[in-house]
């Protein structure tokens, strides 16, 4: 029997044809799809709704995603899971106060002990550096340490996230991208990011840089991240950042491709290179420092290569240093 033939009969047993009415609407619209990349947003041809699957999602993707638009301009969104590590949680401003070092953000029955943590200063500009982002050992709640190098004479804040594995995540990634410094940023750069709102949350990592000045002030507006640097940047500098915004409205632009920790093996000297099976030049990198037993280690730049995250140091880390690091791509 024919291709030809088995398909004819198929669709001619009314069973069938249940079956085939029930993935479409009315108006011939599908309320289910299969395919190898996602539809892309405002296409028509999808029905509110409709669940899409990607059977060859790779380590970070979201496999599931619903059209939240309309028949004429879709907007799908990932849903469930995704099959690496995903931002499980995140919070802020939080304040860091000038008379101590340390923070503690309860987060009970939220946080885990194997949690990837971040954070960024958003308000207060400073040249202080966070020393540690780490789970406390009770599980219950998240230290944020500054190295308190020049203690602020006004209180710092700062958002906070935790990636986790094969999670639900409550945050997406928005944007991530590269920027280059200009001549004309001086020591503050302004850089366009068309739909950034003024709620979401920026996490920056140096990406290049001659000398060790600091990332002091991140800070999110309509349209505009602007990142406060110690000294001007000219054009020796270029940073990475990554945008997170609550899940549910907007399809992600970037995956977390790789994430993990690396502990220094001492002596690393300044310069430290992670071995990243399968990460790509192109990949964005955000790194965070996890625990240090000083206040003097600190990243200068990471960049990504074939397979390699590099890591530029202020100092030697001997064996008492640790970051955690996420290797983003793009959906």
């Amino acid at each position: 029997m024919s291709k030809l033939q088995r398909f004819i009969n198929y669709i001619a047993d009314p069973r069938a044809r249940r079956s085939i009415r029930s993935i479409f609407t009315a108006g011939g619209f599908p309320t289910r799809e299969v395919g190898n990349s996602i539809p892309n947003t405002g296409v028509g041809g999808y029905a509110p709704g409709c669940e899409f699957i990607l059977p060859n999602a790779s380590l970070g993707q979201c496999a599931k995603w619903i059209n939240i638009g309309s028949e004429t301009s879709a907007l799908f969104i990932p849903d469930g899971p995704v099959l690496g590590y995903g931002c499980a949680f995140a919070g802020g401003p939080v304040d860091l106060t000038d008379d101590a070092d340390e923070t503690y953000v309860a987060l009970p029955g939220v946080i885990q002990q194997t949690d990837y943590c971040f954070a960024s200063k958003c308000i207060t500009t400073g040249a202080d550096q966070f020393k540690a982002v780490v789970p406390t050992s009770g599980k219950d709640s998240l230290l944020i340490d500054m190295a308190m190098g020049t203690n602020p004479t006004d209180s710092m804040d700062a958002y906070y996230a935790g990636f986790r594995d094969k999670c639900t995540p409550e945050y997406d990634i928005a944007f991530a991208g590269e920027y280059v410094a200009v001549g004309g940023d001086d020591t503050t750069i302004a850089i366009t990011i068309t739909g950034l709102l003024a709620t979401d949350m920026a996490f920056v990592t140096p990406l290049t840089t001659d000398d060790a000045d600091t990332i002091n002030l991140v800070v999110c507006t309509a349209d505009t991240l602007t990142i406060t640097v110690s000294v001007d940047p000219e054009v020796a500098h270029s940073y990475s950042y990554m945008i997170l915004r609550k899940r549910g409205t907007f399809k992600p632009s970037h995956y977390v491709a790789y994430a993990g920790q690396y502990t220094a093996l001492g002596p690393d000297t300044t310069a430290v290179a992670i071995t990243v099976t399968g990460a790509l030049a192109t990949d964005i990198v955000i790194v965070q420092c996890y625990d240090s037993d000083d206040d003097d280690c600190f990243v200068e730049a990471a960049a990504m290569s074939a397979n390699t995250l590099t890591m530029e140091l202020t100092n030697d880390p001997v064996t008492n240093h640790s970051w955690s690091y996420l290797v983003l791509r793009a959906y």
